[in-house]
């Protein structure tokens, strides 16, 4: 049975695959317009182009509402905590046949291979591909993208030359924010789309955790400390990407999200910690002064960039506003608490009781205009409005904060406004700020899928090698010797030549890679091995051989 999640997945890619249908369409008609002289035909393709535009803007909207789906991904189960904001995953169009034809296409090319022999290995690379597109969303999705992206490192040592623009391959990923397909001859560019959804799924599996428990708690915690961290690593070494998302401001604001996230549940970790009042009212709020600060500064990064979901933004705007409301209710405890004077509260100094009782009364009233404001901006957005945990939270705190607000004594007659209007809340704590958790693409071993076309440290795309040579040795008996001595392993090479042996009068030339010996592949043979099948043979063998060349590269460039 799949998960919400993941229907809201699905119904991504066939948003996008009518995106791509319509990318399609209008390129038809815009090359229509380039080369027909037909007024005609101009004027309809012209028209065609006008509608499809329309039509984007219609799907925009749509994905625009699927990505404000922000209840879909939170926890069901627990206890109701506040909302958390988790990104969708990217789509990708699939490699089509002409992808693997290219692929076989470089096997017989640029290797001298048979295609067919690599069938095998070519379904299973493109079968990998087909299920990171639709990962698990839960650890073992993470482990099945990392496996992906390291294999993405053996694929191109294998098929893509550092020196060639192009080798003919192409991989095609939709923004996943506003939906627009993006293509590149560059593996790069695959390498930091499964990154990104790497990312992604990090902050689905956090905002799914029951942060009602502390262990749920420090799950969420990790995995959004986890989720910036990769979008930190993309916006610092993956620069110039064609996709919105994957821009250097568009990982500065999913970072600085993930961060103050995580801020969020350190919070929710210490408050489920703390069981004495007073302490819990001090320490709590030396935390919350941080989440405060987190969501204000991740509020001024989400508005320069108008890709972001305007419900995403509205929420963490009246986040903002809640936990200063929050931090304000706790300093207002903080002084009603206060038994030793005088003392200093935040920067404010209070020389006895009837005073910190002042400064309190202060507090509450900030506490009571900020609540207020966090519930109009939840109830002014229409997908955040229908959300009923968080307008339950919101309204509950809201009115825990009128409460306390009506057993505070009255204000003094003596007592100045300016004083009554002091913000003190600003002394934060660096230490009790949390970080990135640097990512970590570790899986273990990765098998290398291509292995068959011998070691990867000299069967690659950088060396050019000849065509396999086929040699035929043939002695009168086993007395006489083939002509050749041999050197190294995994691939042995030819080492010398007897002048005048047989060796040298079948065309055998010091130097050559031995890849086959009597129909048996030996790139990955040991020197000992391939003696052995020498002398296995009798007194007839059939050695094939390549060799390195120094040419411009075999591999197309477009």
């Amino acid at each position: 049975m799949s998960s919400v999640r993941e229907r809201i997945q699905q119904q991504r890619k066939e948003l996008n695959k009518q995106i791509f249908k319509s990318y399609k369409t209008y390129q038809g008609a815009e090359n229509l317009v380039k080369a027909t002289d037909s007024r005609e035909l101009k004027e309809k393709a012209v028209l065609e182009l006008s509608y499809i535009q329309s039509q984007w803007a219609v799907l925009r909207d749509k994905l625009q509402e699927l990505n404000s789906k922000i209840e879909s991904y939170q926890n069901s189960d627990g206890k109701t905590t506040f909302i958390m904001l988790a990104v969708g995953l990217k789509d990708s169009v699939e490699l089509d046949k002409s992808s693997k034809l290219r692929y076989e296409e470089i096997i017989l090319e640029h290797y001298g291979e048979e295609p067919d022999n690599y069938e095998k290995e070519l379904q299973q690379y493109f079968r990998l591909r087909a299920e990171v597109l639709n990962p698990p969303r839960n650890e073992d999705g993470v482990r099945l993208l990392k496996t992906y992206f390291n294999h993405l490192f053996i694929v191109e040592n294998r098929f893509f030359p550092p020196d060639a623009k192009s080798n003919g391959i192409f991989f095609s990923w939709f923004d996943c924010l506003c939906g627009t397909l993006h293509t590149q001859f560059s593996i790069d560019f695959e390498k930091a789309c499964v990154l990104f959804n790497m990312g992604c799924l990090h902050s689905q599996i956090a905002t799914k955790q029951d942060r009602s428990t502390l262990e749920g708690a420090e799950q969420a915690l990790k995995h959004y400390q986890m989720a910036a961290g990769i979008f930190k690593f993309l916006g610092k070494f993956f620069v110039d990407t064609p996709c919105p998302d994957l821009s250097e401001k568009c990982q500065e604001v999913l970072r600085f999200l993930m961060l103050a996230q995580a801020q969020e549940c350190l919070f929710d970790r210490i408050a489920l910690s703390e069981s004495d009042e007073k302490c819990n009212n001090s320490k709590l709020l030396d935390y919350i002064l941080n989440v405060v600060e987190s969501y204000k500064n991740l509020e001024i990064i989400m508005r320069r960039n108008t890709d972001v979901p305007q419900a995403w933004l509205v929420l963490i705007s009246a986040k903002h506003s809640h936990y200063m409301a929050v931090a304000h209710y706790y300093a207002a405890k903080l002084c009603v608490n206060m038994a030793t004077f005088p003392c200093e509260i935040y920067s404010v100094w209070v020389e006895n009781e009837k005073k910190a009782k002042h400064v309190a009364q202060a507090y509450v009233d900030i506490c009571v205009e900020k609540h207020v404001e966090a519930l109009r901006k939840v109830k002014s957005n229409r997908h955040l409005k229908h959300i009923d945990s968080l307008v339950e939270i919101l309204q509950h705190a809201a009115s825990r904060s009128n409460d306390f607000s009506k057993i505070m004594p009255r204000k003094e007659e003596d007592l100045s406004i300016d004083f009554l209007n002091v913000q003190p809340l600003l002394v934060l704590d660096p230490s009790k700020l949390v970080t990135e958790i640097e990512p970590d693409f570790e899986v273990g071993e990765v098998e290398d899928i291509f292995a068959l076309l011998g070691p990867g440290n000299v069967f690659n795309a950088r060396n050019n090698w000849s065509a396999p040579k086929k040699v035929v040795l043939v002695r009168k008996n086993s007395k006489e010797s083939f002509g050749f001595t041999v050197r190294g392993n995994a691939p042995v090479a030819v080492e010398a030549i007897d002048i005048g042996g047989l060796a040298e009068k079948a065309g055998l030339i010091g130097g050559e890679l031995i890849v086959n010996i009597d129909g048996e592949d030996v790139k990955w043979a040991l020197h000992k091995e391939v003696v052995a099948l020498i002398k296995a043979a009798g007194n007839s063998v059939t050695i094939h051989t390549v060799t390195m060349i120094q040419e411009e590269s075999k591999f197309l460039t477009l």
